[in-house]
């Protein structure tokens, strides 16, 4: 776990524990006059003696998931440790020692520090660090929030001379003041256009940054570097010459606001306000001191100010859009948790991008379906459930199982035919069967415009296995196991052409990885919103080109605002219409296109039926 070197010689000096260690360091602290060394594994946290690695104590640190293996200490005051130990969990730890050993006693717990790599700084009796993209400031001896800040934006920090020095993700460096008052910065300088994920270092008086592409030295002058400039309002949140932003311009002069904002929100019918085809005003009332919105309309998960009645309590954002959109959105309100928006009854659970609950912008010519409305007018299909077990796998410290519940839909009439029927595998199949309503599709449209076929929802073990680190041990395991099983245990076509699979994002990349890994095996590939991730769009765009060319048919579709984050340089709308381009380039059928939608299943679940009109067409039987 822990390995001590020479540092002369470079020759190894101990090694001790036999916990795993991922994105963990270990530190010195001197306790009761002797110095130990801290450290923290995937589940335990140690105090090990420098000399030879001689464990003086260990305690279980209870972290959880993913996030128990970015546990970093933090030293706090002569004999306290600070750990952030699970996603939204962070405590104190005192450690007292005496002639029978060292206990480890626990005092506050906090939900202050939440999802973030950053490893927190402590200065005078305060943390500071990020929780979510919010930088917060936490009293070190009580637990409690000193203050939340909106600026200067998701990013990481070390403390420096009584100031913080903040580099964000999207590249910009801010010198921040370490104080529990509030907020404060001093001095910032815009130096990178990519993102930024490494906290940065402090040496002889310079400050040294990095991103995925370059590096930057900064001096730190003496002088005094005048007033920080404000960041203007993002100005996509107006729409000039709409009768909505006249109105803001008159209510703007005038001395009773709050009367003309009242009848005005007693004249609307609805929310969002639309205004003709392709506008859309998102307002707010409330007693919010800070209102932030984000949805399909930005980039993923930016957090933009709305825009506010200086005076009142009214808050909005307009937006020019397509007059097809169907687009998710979420309002932060006072830097706290996204939720909807209370004025707008058109709300959802289903998003990907933006999670919880969602409200939707419905533009008028927004496409529906009545493929997704519970009908008892129509005999429906039935659910089995199929243990698919394979042994555990360690992939990069990663416990990858195959252990999982499918659920496998089979259409009305299975148990009295004799016939055999093709075969669609989904991925992400618990979200597909929820947010997706795909036995709802099912049932209202096979026998209508669908022929009669299986569905086998693959539910997910692991984030990785689709797009990531365990895509090839799942591909496998699918292809060798999970396919075989089935079609052991059902009246299966098992030809290529009559065996399809679906995914959506990381899932939609899993389905063209398979199918292209393993030719021969699914004939019918249908990738939703498919996700690029890191390395995977040159990856995917390598195996189309792959010759022989494979025996398929494919459908791509994705959202018009579908998930960017430019900094990390993914575009999922850019990559769908890449993808399609190389598929038909190398001379493969391709359905689908773009859609004038947001990201998730509110754009997916409008699809789904064009997908299965597509590879099971009500002919075909």
């Amino acid at each position: 776990m822990v390995t001590a070197f020479d540092k002369r010689t470079g020759q190894i000096v101990w090694t001790a524990g036999d916990d795993n260690i991922n994105y963990q360091s270990p530190l010195v602290m001197r306790l009761d006059g002797r110095d130990q060394i801290i450290c923290a594994g995937d589940e335990k946290l140690y105090g090990l003696r420098p000399a030879d690695g001689v464990t003086l104590w260990q305690t279980p640190h209870e972290g959880r998931q993913f996030y128990a293996k970015i546990v970093n200490p933090v030293i706090v005051d002569e004999d306290k440790l600070f750990m952030r130990y699970r996603f939204s969990d962070s405590k104190l730890v005192t450690l007292k020692g005496d002639q029978n050993g060292y206990a480890v006693i626990e005092g506050w717990n906090s939900k202050h520090f939440k999802g973030s790599y950053n490893i927190v700084a402590y200065h005078e009796s305060y943390l500071y660090g990020y929780s979510g993209g919010f930088l917060v400031c936490i009293d070190a001896t009580s637990g409690e929030l000193a203050w939340k800040s909106r600026p200067p934006g998701t990013g990481f920090l070390v403390a420096v001379d009584g100031h913080l020095v903040v580099i964000a993700r999207k590249g910009s460096l801010h010198i921040v003041k370490a104080s529990p008052d509030a907020y404060h910065e001093v001095a910032s300088i815009k130096l990178f256009t990519r993102r930024v994920w490494t906290p940065p270092s402090f040496a002889n008086g310079h400050i040294y940054v990095r991103n995925e592409y370059a590096m930057a030295k900064v001096a730190i002058l003496k002088n005094d570097v005048g007033t920080v400039s404000k960041v203007s309002r993002d100005l996509r949140l107006t729409v000039p010459g709409s009768k909505f932003s006249e109105f803001i311009s008159v209510v703007d002069e005038a001395s009773d606001k709050g009367k003309m904002l009242d009848q005005f929100m007693r004249e609307q019918e609805h929310f969002p306000i639309i205004e003709g085809d392709s506008l859309a005003h998102i307002v707010y009332r409330g007693d919010a001191t800070d209102l932030a919105i984000q949805g399909d309309m930005f980039e993923t998960r930016a957090q933009v100010p709305m825009r506010h009645v200086a005076g009142t309590d009214f808050y909005y954002a307009s937006f020019k859009l397509d007059p097809g959109a169907l687009l998710g959105y979420q309002f932060i309100e006072n830097l706290g948790r996204p939720g909807p928006d209370p004025l707008n009854p058109n709300k959802t659970s289903d998003g990907i991008a933006l999670g919880g609950e969602i409200s939707l912008i419905r533009m008028p010519a927004s496409e529906e379906s009545l493929f997704l409305e519970d009908r008892r007018d129509r005999k429906g299909g039935r659910i089995d459930t199929v243990e698919f077990n394979i042994e555990p796998q360690d992939i990069n410290g990663l416990t990858w199982s195959g252990s999982r519940k499918l659920k496998v839909y089979l259409p009305a009439g299975y148990d009295a035919s004799e016939i055999r029927y093709p075969v669609l595998y989904v991925h992400y199949g618990d979200m597909a069967l929820g947010a997706g309503k795909m036995k709802t599709i099912l049932d209202n449209t096979i026998g209508k415009t669908v022929a009669p076929h299986i569905a086998v929802f693959v539910p997910t073990a692991s984030a990785y296995e689709y797009a990531r680190s365990h895509r090839d041990v799942y591909a496998e395991a699918l292809v060798n196991k999970m396919v075989p099983l089935i079609d052991a245990r059902y009246r299966t076509v098992t030809k290529a052409s009559a065996r399809a699979i679906l995914g959506g994002d990381e899932g939609g990349f899993g389905a063209l990885y398979v199918a292209f890994k393993y030719p021969g095996i699914f004939g019918q590939i249908a990738a939703q919103s498919a996700m690029p991730i890191a390395e995977g769009e040159g990856l995917l765009l390598e195996l189309i080109n792959k010759k022989p060319k494979i025996e398929a048919t494919f459908y791509l579709d994705w959202g018009k605002y579908d998930q960017r984050l430019t900094l990390a340089g993914t575009n999922v709308a850019r990559s769908g219409r890449l993808l399609t381009q190389r598929l038909r380039a190398a001379g493969y059928p391709v359905v689908g296109g773009e859609t004038p939608n947001g990201a998730g299943f509110p754009n997916w679940r409008l699809q789904t039926h064009k997908i299965m009109e597509t590879f099971f067409p009500i002919s075909s039987n």
